[in-house]
Parts: structure tokens; C-alpha cells; sequence
């Protein structure tokens, strides 16, 4: 469930940029459900949060018997469904009630309670239908946009129609379980192809372990906030060259080129909780300045809730940064974009789950096609 909510907020993230306003969950469940196997390694749907644990139950039946049945026949296409396992045993316990005149009045509640987690399963399935035609249009024709992955590494990105004649596209950069999933990155990049320019912004989405509201600075998480300081700030992607040309290394931070966050991101405590995170955005600069200390002998850093509402800047403040260009790298040549991708570890396939986006104006790509 943690490695799917992850995903889930960060995906909400990147496609509100993309569409420049708040998605809602539904939309992001629709969406990320297509991807489902590609980004979870997961045959079957995304959870829905609002699944009854009836529902809940089936679905995981439905996932262990298809494993079972892939690895008896090889093929990963077959897949049995949770309303096809409902089905039987609605059948069997009817027949059952049919052939006795008796109450069976904990039988009858049973029944009862098949019929609506089918029910639940019958409104999934056409909300689902619905929900991909609203969010976004798939775009069929190929994109000159530059890629950094060798064909092996990267074999995986769809293309989409975005309002105001813009495109985007998007690879996930991760093939593995849900559980497995201990972090997840977005990469953002807003290209202009006909001047091979691009600018972007990155975020890193961690949970607390446990049921501690803060998150730990652990020396795996120590090492990706290594490697992002390194990448970003000292390939100074967050500093305006002056007029000659050369970086003005003696000038303090100003907007707009900020451009590597910390997501401190809530766990999803329960599937009937309210769908929200607080959603505040650290500058990877701030982390060691604000951080406090782990009073276990240890001394680990340590990142509070009021830590980032103190420090942070909230999602649709993000959002609405970047998008104006006010938050964000500055403009990168392609050359230097490459150079940048070539040295970010942390979006090397297979180590962390990660979402990247290329976002491009259609009519500049119009002489591609």
C-alpha cells in the first residue's frame, strides 16, 4: 500500500503541472492504473482507498490465484478477476439457501454482503472507464524530444495531448513490487525543441517509517540527498549566469531557479481516510540548515511535520511556481541537460521508482511529425 500511494502522489504532482490545475485522486487512480504493472511490477489494478475490506479481500484472492495460474500455464495474459471469484461463490451459497427451508440467517448476511462487494466492483469498473477520457488524450505521433536512456534502458514512454497545444511525455523508470518501493522520484522538464533548451525540476517523495509522523534521515536517504546536492546545486543548475557568461556564485538565492525538493509525503493511515497530504516542498538546500537531531545516541537527522510547514512551500504553490517559471532550473542547453542526466544516479532504472516527464509545445514539434 506504501509503495502505491507513493506512486500516486507523485503522479498527482507531475499530471497537475502538466494539466495546470489540481487533479483529483479518481483521476490519478484512473490513470496510474494503466500503468499499473509497468511502474508496480503488479498484474492488478492499483488499490482504490475507498475499497470496502470485502473488496479488498477478493482483490487479493483474485491477484493469488493469478500468479498461480500464470506460473501453471506461462503466459501473463491470463488474469482471473475479483467479480469472477464473486461470482462462484455467490452461486454456490445460493444453491446452498435454495435446497433448505431454514434461516441460515449468518449465511443470508453473507450473501448480502457478496451482492454489494459486487456492486462495488461493477461501479469501479465504470468509473475507471470513465475517468482516462476525461484526464487526457493519447497522442499516437512521435516526438523529436531527446532521450538519455539506451534502447534497452528505455523501453517505456507514452505520449500525450495536453491543453493549450502541448505535449507530453512520460516513462517510468522503475520495474518492480508495490513493497519494494521505499521512495519515489518526479523529473520535470519543460523543452523547447527548436532552441534545444529545457528547463526542469525535481522531487523526491519519502514516507515515515513506522508510525512516526517524521521522517529519518537514514543513511540510504542521506546518500540520495548526497547524490541531489551534488547533481543540482554543485553543477549550480539553480544559478543565472551573468551577462559574460560565467555563474554569480556570490549572489544568495532568489527566485526563479530553485529546482531539487524533499517531499516529506503523509502515509496513507487507513483506506477510509480522508485523501490528502499536506504536500510541503523542501528546498534540498534547507535540509541540513533546518533538520533536527534523532535523541536515540544515534543523532540521525530528523524532518517534522512542522518542519516543513515552517520551511516548505505547499504543493499548489509548486505548481503554480513552476509553471510561471518562477521555481525551477534555469534554462538548459540539450548538452548540458545531457550531462546532467548522465550524472543523476538517482533516475538510473531499477534503483528508485521514478516518473519523468518531457513536456513540449505542439506547434514547435508540427515540422517533426
Amino acid at each position: 500500500m506504501d509503495g502505491q500511494w507513493l506512486f500516486t502522489v507523485a503522479s498527482r504532482d507531475g499530471l497537475s503541472i502538466a494539466l495546470k490545475r489540481r487533479v483529483t485522486y479518481s483521476e490519478v487512480f484512473a490513470f496510474a492504473d494503466k500503468y499499473a504493472n509497468e511502474i508496480l511490477g503488479r498484474d492488478s489494478l492499483l488499490f482504490n482507498p475507498d475499497e470496502s475490506r470485502s473488496a479488498r479481500y477478493y482483490r487479493d484472492k483474485a491477484n493469488l490465484l493469478t500468479e498461480n495460474l500464470q506460473r501453471q500455464t506461462g503466459s501473463s495474459e491470463v488474469r482471473i478477476r475479483p467479480i469472477e471469484i464473486l461470482d462462484k461463490e455467490i452461486k454456490e451459497l445460493e444453491d446452498l439457501l435454495k435446497s433448505s427451508s431454514a434461516p441460515h440467517r449468518t449465511q443470508r448476511e453473507k450473501l448480502q454482503e457478496l451482492y454489494e462487494t459486487r456492486r462495488e466492483f461493477e461501479r469501479e469498473e465504470i468509473a475507471r472507464r470513465r475517468e482516462p477520457e476525461v484526464l487526457l488524450h493519447e497522442w499516437k505521433r512521435g516526438l523529436d524530444l531527446p532521450t538519455f536512456f539506451s534502447h534497452k534502458e528505455d523501453p517505456y514512454h507514452h505520449d500525450f495531448a495536453l491543453p493549450g497545444e502541448r505535449v507530453m511525455r512520460i516513462r517510468f523508470t522503475h520495474e518492480t513490487k508495490a513493497e519494494d518501493i521505499a521512495g519515489v522520484d518526479l523529473i520535470y522538464e519543460c523543452h523547447r525543441p527548436k532552441e534545444k533548451k529545457a528547463r526542469l525540476a525535481a522531487v523526491q517523495y519519502k514516507l515515515p517509517k513506522g508510525d512516526s509522523p517524521n521522517i529519518v534521515i537514514t543513511s540510504d536517504i542521506q546518500k540520495q540527498l548526497d547524490r541531489m546536492y551534488t547533481v543540482f546545486c554543485e553543477n549550480e543548475l539553480c544559478v543565472e549566469p551573468s551577462l559574460d557568461g560565467e555563474p554569480m556564485n556570490n549572489r544568495p538565492y532568489t527566485l526563479p531557479h530553485c529546482c531539487v525538493f524533499f517531499r516529506p509525503t503523509d502515509r496513507l493511515q487507513q483506506f477510509n481516510s480522508r485523501l490528502a497530504t499536506t504536500g510541503y516542498h523542501l528546498r534540498r538546500c534547507d535540509i541540513d540548515r533546518v533538520c533536527e537531531f534523532t535523541k536515540d545516541g544515534e543523532g540521525n537527522k530528523v524532518i517534522t511535520p512542522e518542519i516543513s510547514i515552517r520551511h516548505g512551500i505547499s504543493y499548489k504553490i509548486f505548481e503554480e511556481l513552476f509553471n510561471t517559471e518562477r521555481l525551477g532550473s534555469r534554462w538548459l542547453t540539450y548538452e548540458q541537460l545531457q550531462r546532467f542526466h548522465r550524472a543523476y544516479e538517482v533516475i538510473k532504472p531499477f534503483e528508485q521508482a521514478g516518473i519523468y516527464i518531457q513536456e513540449a509545445p505542439e506547434p514547435e514539434l508540427a515540422t517533426l511529425f
